[in-house]
């Protein structure tokens, strides 16, 4: 009989309180100066957070997350009044305590002396995500909060509009809004629909006619759920749930945006270059 040691155990999604207060502990243990002023924990949160370019105006983190949803708690208040605490108020705090962190770091607000510290912050964080089925990925100096699925490798894309618009349909906050969803993956095939030529040369004439039977027929480009544009309705699409439909678009935006990577990996050969990369 094999054994499986106590130590492989995983952050359990549903022990939220003893993630926040894990959280809680080695914020206390951060410190950090801005403008010749010191604090640790909360108070440090918030004097790193007003020292951000993405306070986006907001004195405090409590200001931004009552804004968001008056029902909304952070992390210390979750730990101090042991109150319940949902999947997104943990997962708006990570977002904001993350980056808030690293932007410290980064900017000389908090020294090399709490890299330990850090660490394990940013162990913790990327457990606990995990057993979200979430993963951080890092873009233009933000740390963002994205589903652990995501095969695509974000720094790749050179675009960084379509970089950009990956980040935010991956982003947790858009998993359950269809129309932020196909907003970007309509975005996306507008873009590859100028490239069609490309499509057809690099991956075929199959993949190219897959692609935009996609873009055509399930309320993209074009309305296909109004019965009164005869033209493009199909009753099918528009009798397709909110939740089915997400299911289809994340099926299609991996496939586009898989597209769309492979056609800019193919460079052109000058031979007069002696093939120099």
């Amino acid at each position: 009989m094999s054994y499986n040691s106590i130590f492989n155990t995983k952050a359990n999604k549903d022990n939220r309180l003893a993630f926040c207060r894990r959280i809680v502990d080695i914020l206390n243990d951060i410190h950090a100066i801005v403008n010749n002023m010191g604090d640790k924990g909360f108070n440090m949160l918030n004097m790193v957070f007003r020292a951000c370019d993405f306070n986006n105006g907001y004195y405090t983190i409590s200001d931004l997350l009552k804004e968001k949803d008056k029902a909304y708690r952070t992390i210390y208040e979750a730990t101090f009044e042991n109150l319940v605490i949902s999947d997104d108020e943990i997962l708006s705090n990570i977002d904001i305590i993350i980056n808030v962190i690293n932007y410290g770091r980064e900017k000389g607000h908090i020294n090399n002396n709490y890299n330990k510290e850090i660490t394990l912050l940013q162990k913790a964080t990327t457990e606990y995500l995990l057993s979200m089925g979430l993963k951080l990925v890092r873009q233009d100096d933000m740390i963002h909060i994205v589903d652990s699925d995501v095969t695509i490798d974000i720094e790749e894309i050179t675009d960084k509009s379509i970089a950009d618009d990956a980040l935010n349909y991956y982003d947790y906050k858009a998993d359950n809004n269809v129309d932020e969803k196909r907003k970007i993956l309509t975005n996306l095939l507008i873009k590859l629909e100028n490239r069609r030529t490309d499509i057809e040369k690099i991956l075929g004439k199959h993949i190219s006619e897959a692609l935009f039977i996609y873009a055509n027929n399930f309320n993209l480009r074009h309305c296909n759920v109004d019965i009164k544009l005869r033209s493009y309705y199909n009753e099918a699409i528009a009798n397709l749930t909110d939740n089915e439909f997400i299911a289809w678009y994340n099926y299609i935006y991996s496939f586009a945006i898989n597209i769309y990577q492979k056609i800019n990996a193919v460079k052109s050969v000058n031979i007069e270059s002696n093939f120099k990369m």
